[in-house]
C-alpha cells in the first residue's frame, strides 16, 4: 500500500475507537498506559486530550515528552482485527483557543471553572511515525510522519 492509503486506512481504524491507549513514560523509565478519550485527531494526525494539569501524565510528559497512542478495531481476535500506533512527542498547553475549541460542558464535572479552570489543559501529540497492523496485510506497515518543523539539526 502507498502512505496515503495506509493514511486513509488509519483514520478509519481511530474513528471507531474513541478510547485508545495512551502511553507516557514514568520517572522510573517505565511505560505508564491508561485509556484516554480521543478529543480530536488531525488530518496530519497530530492528536488532542483533555486531561488535569495535575494528572502524573502531565508530570511525564514534563519530564520526557515522548508518548504513544494506541487504538484497535477488533471483530474477531483472530481473523479480523487492526491497529494504528502512532509515535509522537506531546506537550501540555494551556492555549486559550484550543480550550475553547474542546471544551465540552461534559468535562465541567472535573474542572468547575470550564475554561478558565487553572487545572484544565490540552495534551497536544505531535506525530512522529505510524505502524498500521492488519490481518490482511501483514507483515505491520510504517509511516514516517516527521513535520519538517519537527525534524532536528545536529
Amino acid at each position: 500500500m502507498i502512505d496515503q492509503e495506509l493514511k486513509d486506512r488509519a483514520k478509519e481504524i481511530i474513528a471507531k475507537d474513541m478510547f485508545p491507549s495512551f502511553a507516557t513514560i514514568d520517572e522510573n523509565g517505565f511505560p505508564q498506559i491508561r485509556a484516554m478519550m480521543t478529543t480530536a485527531v488531525e488530518d496530519c494526525f497530530t492528536q488532542y486530550f483533555v486531561t488535569a494539569r495535575q494528572s502524573a501524565k502531565c508530570a511525564h510528559i514534563a519530564a520526557n515528552p515522548k508518548v504513544s497512542t494506541f487504538w484497535k478495531d477488533v471483530v474477531s481476535p483472530m481473523t479480523d482485527w487492526c491497529s494504528v500506533l502512532i509515535k509522537g512527542e506531546a506537550e501540555v498547553s494551556d492555549d486559550m483557543d484550543l480550550k475553547k475549541r474542546f471544551w465540552m460542558e461534559e468535562i465541567r464535572t472535573f474542572f468547575p471553572g470550564g475554561v478558565d479552570d487553572p487545572n484544565y489543559v490540552i495534551i497536544v501529540c505531535k506525530p512522529i511515525e505510524m505502524i498500521i497492523a492488519d490481518q490482511s496485510m501483514m507483515p505491520a506497515s510504517t509511516v514516517n510522519l516527521r513535520e519538517k518543523s519537527l525534524s532536528h539539526s545536529g
